[in-house]
């Protein structure tokens, strides 16, 4: 009876965890459509993804940095206060319940550059 009554308990939170998957990856899907786009000069938004990793869902985004010598030496601290800006922003807050935005920068050779994560608690 108990095993019953908590998995009754766990069905609805199951049902919601799998309509935010669901939602992020119409999101990434549509998304990808247009991509991969130069954004500015120096850097290229590639694909983004929807990621479960230890029962939380990641909304990822994969870009390039097309002359890294040009980043300037506080590019992550710079990069994750103008993502703020629009990720805490009234359109988009709502989403922090549900994923956490994770940004990823890489070389033209696909090393790892720099990356930072966005989360409710950030805004």
């Amino acid at each position: 009876m108990k095993k019953l009554l908590l998995l009754l308990l766990l069905i609805p939170n199951l049902v919601m965890a799998n309509e935010y998957l669901s939602l992020c990856k119409k999101q990434s899907e549509y998304m990808n459509k247009y991509l991969p786009r130069q954004l500015d000069n120096i850097s290229v938004l590639n694909k983004t993804y929807c990621v479960v990793s230890k029962g939380k869902l990641y909304f990822q985004f994969d870009h390039t940095i097309l002359d890294p010598k040009k980043l300037p030496k506080n590019i992550k601290k710079l990069s994750k206060k103008e993502a703020k800006k629009t990720y805490c922003s009234r359109e988009y807050r709502k989403s922090l319940n549900y994923w956490t935005y994770d940004f990823y920068y890489l070389d033209g050779n696909v090393r790892p550059l720099f990356s930072f994560s966005i989360d409710k608690s950030d805004c």
